[in-house]
């Protein structure tokens, strides 16, 4: 293994590549490996997941939405609103992090796309059911007036409260829960374009929304959720000690230890990841991807107390599990140096 030291700068990525490049040996394997490739190499695996779940999401949407209306058109007018809070969403969050500091991480687009996808699905089928019960009896106009004033209304109480939800990790200590405040500015997007462009599509296109199914009768309310609800009504332990149950099993099971070992989530077919393995064989994960702990002080640190202060913390994060060595200003091999303690006999 040869280490290179290269000026970390915007095109980091094509000085790996030249010495990629450089290092080709005809008859020798060579791989360029660093924890800065494999963290763009994990943000180009996080974007085409991104990708993957987006179109995954909207072909699952556009089929349920046509099986639960049998209609063409308000699938893609459930789509089309929840696409557009999307992009406007996305612009509003990258906006905010550029001029405000906003909390974002690599994940904030996948957050962004479950949420507002899942429940602005959910807030539009309550919205189009109501609308197509009040067309059975009245027109389009009157129709929007009634859904206004209930479904309209139990959606905005929901979505604000779905927003303090989200809104309330701004004070999460960890940064990725933080970046998920994201989703609190989706979600008053999202509200302002169902409860606006719905009701445009109601009283434009009216009952042709429902096109091609003409059936606006009121339908039966189902057997099984009925008997669900009745049973839990009446013998509401049972069903308690039953879900309690489940979830116990389900928490048991669970995987209880966490990883933030970004390079895991790249694929082992990469070859920055392969050659991160191959290295792994002989060094430890720490050696080809160290973690850096940075002290930020407003004085000089070489003094004794300071120095004495630095090498408290050495030793205190060596004593952590997992730490195979620790190197520091007064440690620099990972040992301690003899000629800076003094020995009292």
């Amino acid at each position: 293994m040869v280490n290179v030291d290269v000026e970390k700068t915007a095109n980091f990525d094509h000085q790996a590549q030249q010495i990629k490049r450089l290092l080709k040996v005809e008859g020798l394997q060579t791989y360029v490996t660093s924890d800065t490739l494999l963290a763009d190499e994990f943000s180009n695996t996080t974007e085409e997941g991104i990708k993957k779940t987006a179109v995954i999401t909207i072909i699952f949407i556009f089929i349920v939405l046509v099986l639960v209306f049998r209609s063409l058109i308000i699938p893609l007018v459930s789509l089309l609103n929840v696409g557009i809070t999307m992009i406007i969403s996305l612009s509003l969050v990258m906006n905010l992090a550029k001029y405000f500091n906003f909390p974002i991480s690599d994940f904030t687009q996948v957050f962004l796309v479950i949420i507002l996808f899942g429940i602005g699905t959910d807030y539009n089928i309550l919205l189009y059911d109501k609308f197509k019960e009040e067309l059975a009896n009245s027109n389009q106009y009157q129709a929007i007036n009634v859904v206004k004033a209930s479904a309209g209304r139990t959606i905005l109480y929901s979505g604000l409260s779905v927003f303090i939800g989200f809104a309330a990790l701004s004070f999460a200590k960890f940064s990725f829960y933080r970046s998920a405040v994201s989703c609190s500015v989706g979600v008053l997007v999202l509200l302002a374009v169902l409860l606006t462009l719905n009701y445009f599509f109601m009283a434009v296109l009216g009952r042709k929304l429902f096109w091609p199914s003409h059936n606006f009768k009121v339908q039966q309310s189902s057997q099984v959720w009925r008997f669900l609800s009745q049973r839990g009504l009446k013998q509401p332990l049972i069903y308690i000690v039953i879900f309690r149950v489940i979830a116990g099993i389900t928490i048991v099971n669970a995987p209880q230890q966490l990883n933030f070992n970004s390079a895991d989530e790249v694929p082992n077919s990469n070859p920055i990841k392969k050659g991160y393995l191959i290295a792994q064989r002989d060094f430890s994960k720490g050696k080809i991807s160290p973690t850096t702990i940075n002290i930020k002080l407003n004085h000089p640190l070489n003094n004794q107390q300071d120095l004495a202060a630095i090498d408290q913390i050495t030793n205190a994060v060596k004593k952590n599990s997992g730490v195979k060595s620790v190197m520091s200003v007064t440690q620099p091999t990972g040992r301690p140096l003899n000629q800076l303690y003094v020995k009292i006999n």
